[in-house]
This record gives C-alpha cells, sequence and structure tokens, in this order.
C-alpha cells in the first residue's frame, strides 16, 4: 500500500504524526531494488529475495541538526500536499522507536 506514495514523497515535506503535529522534514526515501534484497535457501535449494522495508529519514531539530529518524514506508498513513502524515499517534510517545537505522540499510550513504 505504501508503493502509491514512493513518488510522491520528497526532501523537505513536512512529517507529521496522526493528530497533525509537525515532527520534522523528509531527509531521504531509502529504496531497495531486487540486488538489494536478502536471499535465502528454501526447499529444495532454490534463492527465495526476503522484502526489506523502504525507510523515510526524518531530521528534525533547527536546519534539520536535531535527531534523524528512519520509519517503514508502512508508517504512513497518508500524504496530502507537501506534508507525510505517519500513523504514530505522538512524536514522545513513539517515535524513539525509529532512532536506529536498520541493520540492512547501514551500508547506504
Amino acid at each position: 500500500m505504501h508503493e502509491r506514495y514512493l513518488g510522491r514523497i520528497q526532501p523537505g515535506m513536512d512529517v507529521c504524526d496522526s493528530k497533525g503535529s509537525r515532527i520534522g522534514s523528509v531527509a531521504r526515501v531509502y529504496r531497495y531494488d531486487a540486488g538489494d534484497l536478502d536471499t535465502t535457501s528454501a526447499a529444495g535449494g532454490a534463492q527465495v529475495a526476503t522484502a526489506r522495508d523502504e525507510i523515510l529519514e526524518v531530521k528534525t531539530g533547527l536546519l534539520g541538526l536535531g535527531t534523524h529518524f528512519f520509519v517503514p514506508l508502512g508508517q504512513i498513513h497518508e500524504v496530502v500536499g507537501e506534508s507525510v502524515f505517519l500513523s504514530v499517534r505522538s512524536f514522545e510517545d513513539e517515535m524513539s522507536r525509529f532512532k536506529s537505522k536498520p541493520e540492512y540499510h547501514q551500508s547506504l550513504h
């Protein structure tokens, strides 16, 4: 479902919680392609790709110098105009779980 938002999300857009309070702005969208997928062996030795969440990097603070959050695109509730609305209820309660970049995106710049 989040695929419909990918082409509309651009750096600099506001990122808000589900109540409309501004959290920060879009720094970057981390996407994967077929070469970035993990592969695992299935029955019969076939390789099966394992999808990874694409990530929305959100920068906070004055001039984006605050904390950066790495939010799975599945947390996007809606994109309206120049704003991305997340499913999280509030910055204080729920954003701390997104402080670390997932391991599978560590090699991306």
